[in-house]
């Protein structure tokens, strides 16, 4: 009988170790020059009553995700678009539904550009010194 039991905590202990190293290797082998940022949770928008568009306020759980351990070239990050036929958010048209209030002629592909300005500023408005530009995306660097 203690052989069968001794089988049998074997057998478990056997099948614990290799749960634990699958699980908790299931990301895999780093791909090469990315590093693994692990997951979690944080807090996600804004209880400032002047900031309806980010009300209100909520947890968000992240997943882990690889990130490369250096900056992506423009030609880089073309090869990968025309490998995955990824679309950036700038190239996207923004949807009513995730602008609550936005007026339709604002929902227009494009992004947030720096525009320096022309002397002192305040810096409570982030809007004094980034603007909106239509058709702004890494392929119309020119819309900039």
């Amino acid at each position: 009988m203690n052989r069968f039991l001794l089988l049998g905590t074997l057998a478990l202990a056997a099948f614990a170790v290799t749960f634990g190293f699958v699980k908790f290797n299931e990301r895999g082998a780093a791909p090469p020059g990315m590093v693994w940022i692990p997951g979690g949770e944080f807090t996600m928008g804004s209880d400032n009553p002047k900031m309806r568009d980010a009300q209100p306020l909520h947890r968000i759980a992240v997943d882990g995700f690889w990130m490369d351990q250096t900056t992506v070239t423009n030609e880089q990050f073309q090869q990968f678009v025309e490998t995955t036929g990824y679309v950036t958010v700038a190239e996207r048209i923004p949807q009513a539904k995730d602008f609550p209030g936005a007026p339709p002629e604002n929902l227009v592909a494009g992004a947030v550009v720096f525009a320096p300005p022309k002397g002192p500023v305040s810096l409570d408005n982030h809007l004094q010194w980034w603007t909106y530009v239509k058709g702004a995306s890494w392929r119309h660097r020119e819309a900039i």
